[in-house]
């Protein structure tokens, strides 16, 4: 029997928890014992990439799941089946003893975020959209500074 084909967004040069996972199964033969022949094609970076994906003809693929929330709320018919890494890290903290107690004090502060590149700016772009507030996104470094760091 031959290896079923098919495409998956999964290929990404510089974020790990993209390019390990279709390295790691390449190198291992992972697709091929399991009778697999992906096609990887370039992971999207944006819910409109995402949406452009779909549309295409991709039925599967690794995203950050930030991505998926704001498809999901733009109508693109997406969902996630599964997570591989754990929870995820893109949360909001404040100080425990602070003034900001629930999510709507957070109108019209300043919140850190890595990069205009990583998911938590698009997390509080979401926040912003979804609770109807104005926090503003200050990016702490770029990505590759974070990275280096």
């Amino acid at each position: 029997m031959s290896p079923y084909k098919f495409k998956v967004a999964a290929e990404h040069a510089t974020f790990e928890w993209f390019f390990l996972l279709v390295d790691a199964g390449k190198e291992q033969g992972i697709w091929a014992k399991n009778g697999l022949n992906p096609e990887f094609v370039p992971a999207a970076g944006s819910s409109v990439q995402l949406k452009k994906l779909i549309d295409s003809g991709v039925k599967i693929g690794f995203v950050n799941a930030a991505e998926v929330t704001l498809a999901r709320s733009n109508g693109v018919p997406v969902k996630t089946i599964a997570a591989y890494f754990g929870e995820t890290t893109a949360r909001i903290f404040v100080a425990a003893t602070g003034p900001i107690k629930t999510v709507k004090d957070l109108d019209s502060k300043k919140i850190g975020i890595v990069a205009t590149t990583h998911t938590s700016y698009r997390t509080v772009l979401y926040m912003n959209q979804r609770l109807a507030i104005t926090s503003e996104t200050i990016p702490l470094a770029s990505l590759s500074t974070n990275v280096a760091a």
